[in-house]
């Protein structure tokens, strides 16, 4: 895959035609991409990738994670996890702090674009909350849980969510017993990357009126366009939507830090301007 440099797609709208199929390769490890671009012929059509049944140990690089993001694509399947030598490639790369690995809020630097980490956010770590104002894409969960947000405004530039860690069955976004959290949109969120299309989303002990801005409708994004809604389709659980459920894993959630070992590590400015010289349309 390393000559690949562009692919063109004539998917109209809503169309669930995959464009880019890997399936039934054992042998695949690796994806092998440098440098990638996907064109539409049509506007806004899905860009609907499938990669299934490879090798166990298939991964892919934190540099293809970000590019797949940027490119607006969506996965009916991703049979993949995170290649563990992203540390030598960001070492290599550490002359800025675009690029952060998340182990605390404390810690984690301002201004980082791109957080790799499962990040928990509770009542001590509301202080860190500024740091997250230019973060456009987090590689890992996210939980915000027994704090006193109102709403979550400084999530405002969070543009995607990748999660390849855990189950296809995890919760990729947690919202939970935030006593007055009144608005649960995270306004400029338009992709979530998982394992498959079935994204999970828990919401539970919020404030009654958390979907009140919403017409009453468990939703986490503002966007009403087709592939839009079609990118961030989820699976609402918790008793804010629906049915309790019960929290088996709440100290393994309070105690949470990053999915990713490691310390802060940070991406080369000039790949950082390339991800995000465009928002996703």
């Amino acid at each position: 895959m390393k000559q690949l440099r562009e692919l063109r797609i004539p998917n109209q709208n809503t169309n669930e035609k995959v464009v880019f199929n890997l399936q039934n390769n054992p042998q695949m490890t690796r994806l092998g991409l440098q440098n990638f671009k996907v064109d539409h012929i049509v506007f806004y059509g899905i860009r609907l990738f499938n990669f299934e049944n490879l090798h166990p140990d298939f991964c892919l690089t934190i540099e293809e994670l970000i590019m797949l993001f940027q490119n607006g694509v969506t996965f009916r399947n991703l049979d993949s996890k995170i290649c563990d030598d992203y540390g030598n490639f960001i070492r290599k790369n550490s002359k800025n702090q675009s690029l952060c690995i998340l182990e605390t809020m404390e810690t984690l630097p301002d201004n980082c674009v791109v957080v790799v980490g499962d990040m928990v956010i509770n009542s001590e770590d509301e202080r860190f909350l500024g740091k997250l104002i230019k973060t456009e894409l987090l590689i890992g969960s996210l939980t915000i849980r027994n704090t006193n947000l109102e709403n979550l405004n400084y999530f405002y530039n969070l543009l995607g969510i990748v999660y390849l860690n855990g189950t296809r069955s995890d919760p990729i976004i947690r919202l939970i017993s935030n006593a007055k959290l009144i608005n649960s949109t995270l306004g400029s969120l338009s992709n979530i990357i998982s394992h498959n299309a079935n994204r999970t989303v828990l919401i539970q002990d919020n404030h009654p009126d958390i979907f009140k801005d919403n017409e009453g409708k468990c939703r986490i994004t503002t966007f009403d366009y087709d592939i839009f809604l079609y990118r961030m389709a989820s699976e609402f659980v918790g008793g804010d939507c629906g049915e309790r459920v019960d929290i088996i894993d709440e100290k393994k959630i309070e105690d949470e830090s990053s999915g990713i070992e490691g310390s802060q590590l940070f991406l080369e400015t000039s790949f950082i301007v390339f991800v995000i010289s465009s928002k996703l349309e």
